[in-house]
């Protein structure tokens, strides 16, 4: 019971450090804790839909991961699912919330606010 908690737990952190050096680093998007947090929620289910993808087509009739290189894949693709997850999260959700609440950046009859 205390180990999947563990493994969210740890997978948000590590989706959280990715996420704070990639915002700083994109010029698209700016580091704040709207983004980040909108980055880890997309970052999770991209990564769980990638790894399952993965998981359909390459384990074997047991549902093992056999070799190294199969296991290094899975770990590869976690991570970028969790950024392609990540990215598309924190652009989609800020544009959800400048349309809804105009107070985050967004224009107001042609005017910044």
């Amino acid at each position: 019971m205390i180990l999947p908690l563990f493994g969210f737990v740890s997978g948000c952190l590590v989706f959280g450090v990715i996420g704070a050096i990639l915002l700083r680093l994109l010029p698209s998007f700016d580091l704040s804790l709207t983004n980040l947090i909108l980055f880890v929620c997309g970052a999770v289910p991209g990564a769980l839909l990638l790894s399952f993808l993965y998981g359909k087509f390459l384990v074997d009739a047991e549902d093992q991961l056999t070799s190294t290189i199969a296991v290094l894949g899975m770990f590869a693709t976690i991570i970028a699912g969790g950024v392609a997850g990540g990215l598309i999260g924190a652009s989609l959700g800020r544009r959800v919330l400048i349309s809804v609440l105009p107070s985050l950046g967004g224009e107001k009859n042609g005017e910044e606010v």
